[in-house]
């Protein structure tokens, strides 16, 4: 069966189709290629916890962070990602922003930066929906 990108043009939602999904996802990994490999080289040069991990490795006295592990996750210590896993007919999830200031990299227009003391927020959650937020303090090459 092939599995070209290209190949799946059926229509997701509205206007969207299945490639333009990809798409987004293959230009996302690839602005965040230069972070990967930052991360990965402290990682080999310094050792530490792995590059892709839940929440509570980063905030492990805030209670809300053990929740919903698998969609709330830090990409190194900087960057906060949050997606729902196997998305099917959810419209709408609730996602954990520890304490402090987050800023979403991908998508500012629609989110500026906002404080939390420790939230849930509701966020969509179709397949081309994703956030990535950038924690305060740090900076991230694109």
């Amino acid at each position: 069966m092939p599995q070209e990108p290209y190949r799946f043009n059926q229509v997701y939602e509205g206007n969207s189709t299945y490639t333009d999904i990809i798409r987004l996802a293959m230009r996302t990994k690839y602005c965040l290629l230069r972070y990967y490999y930052t991360q990965m080289f402290l990682i080999h040069k310094n050792g530490g916890s792995p590059i892709y991990k839940p929440l509570f490795f980063e905030y492990p006295d805030e209670v809300g962070a053990y929740d919903d592990y698998e969609n709330n996750v830090m990409i190194g210590s900087a960057l906060k990602v949050s997606v729902l896993a196997n998305a099917i007919n959810v419209n709408e999830t609730e996602f954990y922003f520890p304490s402090g200031t987050w800023c979403n990299i991908f998508f500012p227009d629609s989110e500026k930066c906002f404080s939390s003391e420790g939230i849930k927020m509701k966020k969509r959650s179709k397949a081309y929906d994703f956030y990535a937020h950038l924690r305060e303090g740090y900076i991230i090459p694109f």
